[in-house]
């Protein structure tokens, strides 16, 4: 049974529920060409015993890999050279309450479409040496492979797509959508360079790989609490999954348990056939899981009923009776 955590810096805090998001920080190691870095995301701190705590309770690991694109300062973009796609008029909303109230908050800003070419793929050719040092690599998402892997897989296609869009509504950073990498930084700036708009652009950071460690989510109840430690609940790429919509589902999911719990409630499961979080979750607790995973409406055998736009009739009165939302949201 969890009571508490201790910190790095010894300090203990008790509670009655834990809910652990430990994401890509359990044995990590970051690769960038034939460098390897024993460090989290942006150069951050890892754990170094909260992995083998877990071993030690009885939770079985997966070693998987995910990647991220180098960013690029905006100014340093011919944008006058690429297709601009505007973003729709109107954002879509849950409810009719949600139009109502932030109708004309949102400001969603453009993205723009550039593609590689022969000359790109020709420069990745040339260095996946260093793609391939680590001979046991970690299995990466099927859903978004990296440039190397794209180029290796699909040696036929002459291009790709790359959407280019701002990480924010004022900053600098550009995220370009496609072009995961993990190759020398030398080699990322001719790659990058090799693009259409791309010629002068200048990196703000390097694009990585990383491999973490997993739990493996048979060792989960329906509710995101740990079958093996009481107390204990998980959410995020500690449970296999990737992409930032997954993991705030199991957030949302775990967070209102472990405070149900606390309070002396009953805990919550969602119906998979009436949200696509409770499909999610109850395909992480009830399949094997070989790969990162990402939830697809093609999945669901209710798809058709599972839609934005009637999410409030689906789920607003569970969401009212636990206390999540009012009668006026």
């Amino acid at each position: 049974m969890v009571t508490g955590c201790r910190l790095g810096s010894k300090k203990e805090v008790f509670a009655r529920s834990v809910v652990l998001t430990a994401g890509t920080f359990i044995k990590p190691l970051i690769l960038r060409g034939k460098k390897e870095f024993s460090l989290g995301p942006d150069n951050k701190l890892i754990t170094t015993n909260l992995g083998a705590q877990l071993i030690k309770a009885g939770f079985s690991f997966l070693r998987f890999k995910t990647g991220t694109p180098p960013r690029i300062k905006a100014d340093t973009i011919n944008f006058s050279s690429l297709k601009k796609i505007n973003p729709p008029s109107e954002p879509l909303f849950f409810s009719e309450q949600s139009y109502r109230n932030f109708r004309g908050i949102f400001h969603p800003l453009p993205v723009y479409l550039s593609r590689t070419n022969f000359n790109t793929h020709q420069i990745v050719r040339k260095n996946l040496d260093s793609f391939f040092v680590k001979k046991e690599l970690a299995i990466g998402p099927r859903y978004c492979p990296s440039l190397e892997l794209k180029t290796v897989l699909y040696p036929e296609k002459e291009d790709h797509q790359i959407f280019l869009e701002p990480e924010t509504v004022l900053g600098q950073s550009i995220y370009p959508q496609g072009l995961s990498l993990s190759l020398a930084s030398s080699v990322q700036k001719a790659v990058i360079r090799s693009i259409v708009g791309l010629e002068k652009a200048e990196l703000i950071r390097y694009g990585f790989a990383i491999q973490y460690d997993a739990i493996n989510p048979k060792d989960l109840n329906s509710t995101l609490e740990t079958k093996l430690v009481n107390n204990l609940w998980l959410a995020g790429q500690i449970n296999c999954t990737t992409g930032y919509e997954e993991a705030a589902a199991q957030g949302l999911v775990a967070g209102l348990n472990a405070a149900r719990a606390a309070l002396g409630k009953k805990q919550v499961v969602l119906d998979p056939k009436n949200s696509y979080i409770g499909f999610l979750i109850d395909d992480l607790v009830s399949r094997p899981i070989v790969e990162p995973y990402r939830v697809l409406t093609s999945k669901s055998s209710e798809r058709m009923f599972l839609r934005h736009d009637n999410s409030s009739y689906r789920l607003k009165k569970m969401g009212y009776h636990l206390g999540l939302v009012s009668l006026s949201d």
